[in-house]
């Protein structure tokens, strides 16, 4: 009976570990610099995508007087490793693609959002923490 129970527990350790997932809305909010940052992610609707992830970003600078929001997929993600993603997001801006690393954290509350290879003009943040 112990060794069902470890294994039982090794194995939903090892599920829910294996089972980390961008999908949903992400905010980031600058309130002393009157910024703010939201991702909406989901698993491609095709079964044939090369994405792991794709989404739609808004970004809001200057108290509003800068807006880089996409009314399409902006963001295509794949999995590098662990909770690891790597891919690209498009400004609506500036219409520029620049090359992004998102890094789950805390159990999936937070993820860490990297601007690796930055392109064009964009409004939204280099590096920031962003929640559920």
């Amino acid at each position: 009976m112990r060794f069902v129970l470890l294994s039982l527990s090794i194995f939903l350790f090892i599920t829910k570990s294996q089972s980390q997932s961008l999908a949903g809305h992400w905010r980031w909010i600058n309130k002393p610099e009157d910024r703010s940052f939201e991702i909406e992610l989901a698993k491609p609707k095709t079964g044939d995508s090369v994405y792991d992830f794709v989404g739609e970003h808004c970004g809001v600078y200057y108290n509003g007087g800068r807006l880089d929001c996409s009314e399409e997929i902006s963001i295509s993600l794949k999995k590098e490793k662990g909770g690891v993603f790597i891919g690209t997001i498009r400004s609506a801006y500036s219409d520029s693609t620049s090359r992004i690393k998102l890094t789950i954290l805390s159990e999936e509350k937070q993820i860490r959002w990297e601007v690796t290879d930055a392109k064009g003009q964009f409004y939204f943040p280099y590096e920031a923490i962003l929640e559920r």
